[in-house]
């Protein structure tokens, strides 16, 4: 092992040979030495009885161990149950009766489960009279415990006692118990081959209980049994008893749809579908609308399977609404977005546009799509902000109306309440195309006050003046375009320059008078001294000239 110092003082520590052993451990066998250590566990002995003394002092104690247990207050039924059997382990019927009593009048006879060990150990010893009047007496008291009247209803049953089971079963539907207390009795009756008397139960079922799931229970048994006409008429008679905002009532029309389906009879099964969708309860059909679009898509023609989407997809939004109002990707126009900010505007307007379009496209009703963009419009606050789209979209309309002073009207009133450079462009080229030329040189001369210094427009009017041939009137815009735009129209569009000599001349001054503008103080008295430097320069060279010709004179 080697030897390192540590710390100040030279003190050194044997550093560990860290090289791997030559024999391994596993952790098996670690665990396996650690139990090995393990010192045994110490058992009491196992005792046996040897005579009937030591059984008796055995059952001795046993019993006044339970006896404890049982009179303890608020002792459970389960520990009179455990002491019962333990009696039943020792062949001591009477006492099993005396602890069962005993546990029924200490308030256990609210407990349907000392009643089943009762009967039960009855039925074990074979006293059936016993067992009966075990299973009479619970359901006397507990009449709403349905496990009582299964038990006793299958002792009778098992026993061959067919009449006995059915009194039980008219006793327990006397109680006017659940679905499942009917369904029970009916499949007893059908295990019989009484098919007559399990329809007579399902007819009282849907008395007592005039359900979806009752029906619904009532006509599968009948269609199970071949009588499709009864089913329907089943189904039928449900359609009409059973409210639409039950719970059920979505299955009801499924199931009825679906048996329609299975009989081949796919015009009832659409009929049944869109009866149930024409008011559906809020929330309470969506596996409704699932299923009749999958019909539709195995039956249906086009136009069927476009309105069973749209169906589905009207659902859809109307529950997207309910949950936000605010949300304009599914909402309707009613809602104003909650502040006067164009961003939240954008999307809002979509909809009247959707709407407008969907009123003169689809709906063929060019009012109230004329109706939907005046609405639209008077609702923007264009002190603020405005839309351009809306505007041009409904001059569209009315030019596609052939009404074009309608449409020159909207597009006025758009330059008079909110002018954009878009308005313009279009009003400018719907009138180019009508030919109306005094007409876009109006606008032109509006377009330019409104903006002065757009470089597009001085252009644009320019360009058109060129067009017809007016050049003096192009070089006029090109002046004052120059003039407004202080020089910038050249670096706009750079390409004029090319396309014609009008800008030159009116260029050349603007030019110069801008450098002059722009020249620092100091370079202008630089530019003084030259002049002033040139022209005494000139003024010599002239006297000199002067003074030689008389000279030579």
């Amino acid at each position: 092992m080697a030897c390192v110092p540590v710390g100040g003082r030279g003190s050194t520590v044997r550093v560990r040979n860290e090289n791997p052993s030559r024999v391994q451990m596993t952790a098996e066998q670690l665990m396996r030495e650690a139990r090995d250590g393990w010192e045994p566990e110490l058992r009491p002995p196992r005792r046996g009885i040897a005579d009937p003394e030591e059984l008796s002092e055995h059952r001795l104690r046993r019993r006044s161990e339970f006896e404890h247990l049982v009179r303890r207050a608020g002792s459970p039924s389960s520990a009179w149950i455990k002491y019962a059997r333990w009696e039943e382990s020792q062949r001591d019927a009477a006492r099993v009766r005396s602890v069962l009593e005993r546990a029924l009048d200490a308030t256990s006879h609210r407990d349907h489960t000392v009643w089943l060990a009762y009967a039960g150990f009855e039925m074990r010893n074979r006293r059936v009279d016993g067992a009966r009047n075990v299973w009479d007496r619970a359901v006397a008291v507990l009449p709403r415990a349905d496990q009582l009247w299964l038990k006793y209803a299958h002792m009778e049953e098992t026993l061959g006692a067919v009449a006995n089971a059915r009194r039980v079963f008219e006793r327990w539907t006397a109680w006017r118990p659940g679905v499942a207390a009917w369904e029970s009795y009916a499949r007893f009756e059908l295990r019989y081959g009484e098919v007559g008397r399990a329809r007579a139960v399902y007819e009282r079922l849907v008395q007592e209980h005039p359900h979806a799931d009752a029906f619904v229970r009532y006509a599968e048994f009948e269609a199970r049994h071949g009588e499709a006409s009864m089913a329907r008429r089943v189904y039928e008679r449900a359609v009409g008893v059973v409210d639409p905002e039950e719970d059920g009532a979505e299955l009801l029309l499924l199931s009825f749809a679906g048996f329609e389906e299975q009989s081949g009879a796919t015009d009832r099964a659409r009929a049944v579908y869109r009866h149930g969708l024409d008011r559906p309860p809020e929330g309470r059909a969506d596996e409704l609308r699932r299923s009749f679009l999958a019909f539709e898509r195995r039956f249906g023609h086009g136009e069927a399977t476009v309105d069973a989407v749209t169906a589905t997809r009207r659902a859809q939004y109307e529950r997207a609404v309910a949950g936000d109002p605010l949300d304009y990707d599914s909402w309707a126009v009613a809602n104003l977005p909650p502040a006067e900010e164009k961003r939240h505007w954008r999307r809002y307007i979509y909809l009247w546009i959707t709407r407008a379009l969907y009123e003169e496209l689809d709906a063929q009703d060019t009012d109230k799509a004329r109706a939907a963009y005046r609405d639209c419009l008077r609702l923007i606050p264009h002190g603020k902000f405005s839309f351009a789209k809306v505007w041009i979209m409904a001059a569209q309309l009315e030019v596609r109306q052939k009404d074009l002073t309608a449409a020159r009207r909207i597009l006025g009133n758009a330059i008079g309440l909110a002018p954009k450079h878009k308005i313009f462009t279009k009003y400018i080229d719907m009138e180019m195309q009508l030919g109306n030329i005094a007409r876009c040189r109006i606008l032109y001369e509006k377009y330019i006050q409104w903006a002065p210094t757009n470089c597009y427009a001085w252009a644009k009017y320019a360009e058109m003046e060129e067009s017809l041939g007016e050049k003096d009137r192009a070089r006029a815009i090109y002046q004052l375009a120059m003039n407004h735009t202080a020089g910038r129209l050249e670096e706009a569009f750079p390409e004029k320059e090319n396309m014609t000599s009008l800008l030159n001349d009116a260029a050349t001054g603007i030019k110069r008078k801008r450098l002059e503008d722009t020249v620092p103080q100091n370079l202008k008295i630089l530019e003084a001294a030259y002049n002033w430097k040139k022209q005494k320069i000139s003024q010599c060279g002239n006297f000199c000239s002067s003074l030689g010709q008389a000279l030579q004179a």
